[in-house]
């Protein structure tokens, strides 16, 4: 069985916490390594790791990648990228915000259209996108339920043949 560091969060072993790595065993061969998001760095051979953990003086990678390099001298000028910035052993990274993505000239951050990208329909009626996030919105006669994804009838509902109409 080979284990896989797959998707940045936490990392416990005895002696030590590393902050932002997940581990998950599976039995595979070696394949392509992971794609990570704008937000994380990609440590060798295939995990991501947030990049508020890079040049940290910690090394979080296993192969230590996410230390030395460029680490002491690539500092972020302001006005470098549009939201966040980070020192990395290859020099500078700009990062985005949750619910934006990095365009591809690495600086500028974009929408991401949520109400498209989560399989078309995150929302039970009507998906709303918005900067950076989106919401979801019901018909008339229709209320948002909790979960704020659910839309959930109003009153009393005589339904015949799948067509329902409220009745006062």
């Amino acid at each position: 069985m080979e284990v896989l560091i797959v998707r940045a969060r936490t990392l416990l072993w005895e002696g030590g916490v590393a902050e932002g790595l997940t581990i998950k065993a599976e039995s595979r061969s070696p394949g392509p390594p992971e794609k990570c998001g704008s937000s994380e760095f990609q440590c060798h051979p295939s995990a991501c790791l947030d990049l508020s953990l890079v040049c940290d003086g910690k090394r979080d990678c296993a192969d230590g990648s996410d230390e030395g390099g460029q680490c002491s001298s690539s500092a972020c000028r302001q006005g470098q990228c549009f939201h966040s910035c980070y020192p990395s052993p290859h020099g500078p990274v700009c990062a985005c915000e949750r619910g934006f993505e990095l365009k591809s000239s690495g600086q500028i951050c974009e929408d991401v259209d949520e109400c498209q990208r989560l399989g078309g329909h995150p929302c039970s009626q009507t998906c709303v996108n918005t900067k950076g996030s989106y919401t979801c919105a019901c018909h008339p006669g229709y209320s948002l339920e909790p979960d704020g994804h659910t839309c959930k009838a109003i009153g009393k509902c005589s339904c015949k043949y799948l067509n329902c109409r409220l009745r006062a």
